[in-house]
């Protein structure tokens, strides 16, 4: 285990107190929770990103190209989030060690901005994210559904069909069932209504 040679070995000259402190950490927040990408952060902070992505990913399990996306933009958010939160209550305790000082209050007030910022953009990802999976998840349940009712009809659900909308409807039964035979409804009426308008062929 190497030495430490003393007088090359000096004792901290960080700031001591809660405002001191504060003020050390402006920097890593002026250009930091604002941004809206990871690339720009040192590598420490990325990979710690990285780390928390792929959690992220593990706890959801997107397929689609769109529940991907949401997701990322709910795990960066969230990310962000957790970083800031720290910092603003460290902003707090150097605000309630010296109320007067303005700077202290102008820097609270715009940490507090950031942090509802962030967490209205994880929670707007967050429910687009959770729309889509409801939608994929549903949209496999009614296929099966459909599958039953109407064997080799050929019809299928897609996968990004706002299945969660027909759940939202109040005049039909909120069960699967119901739901196919609405949707499969909806379907013979338009191939109906296409055939009808369709112009007879001249004998």
């Amino acid at each position: 285990m190497p030495t430490l040679n003393p007088e090359t070995t000096h004792p901290s000259t960080g700031p001591k107190t809660e405002p001191g402190k504060f003020e050390s950490s402006k920097n890593a927040l002026k250009h930091g929770l604002t941004s809206e990408s990871i690339h720009r952060f040192p590598l420490e902070i990325r990979e710690a990103y990285t780390e928390f992505l792929a959690l992220q990913y593990g706890e959801f399990n997107p397929e689609s190209l769109n529940e991907c996306d949401y997701l990322e933009q709910y795990a960066f958010n969230r990310f962000q989030l957790n970083r800031a939160q720290p910092l603003l209550a460290q902003a707090l305790d150097a605000l309630t060690l010296d109320p007067a000082n303005e700077a202290l209050e102008k820097r609270y007030a715009r940490l507090t901005r950031h942090v509802r910022a962030l967490e209205r953009s994880a929670q707007a990802a967050l429910h687009e994210l959770r729309t889509f999976i409801t939608d994929r998840l549903l949209s496999a349940e009614l296929n099966a559904q459909l599958a039953k009712e109407i064997p080799n009809s050929g019809l299928a659900i897609p996968t990004a069909f706002p299945s969660h909308r027909l759940l939202e409807t109040k005049q039909i039964k909120r069960t699967p069932a119901n739901l196919t035979l609405r949707f499969v409804k909806d379907q013979i009426h338009r191939a109906q209504a296409a055939t009808t308008q369709q112009p007879q062929a001249k004998m």
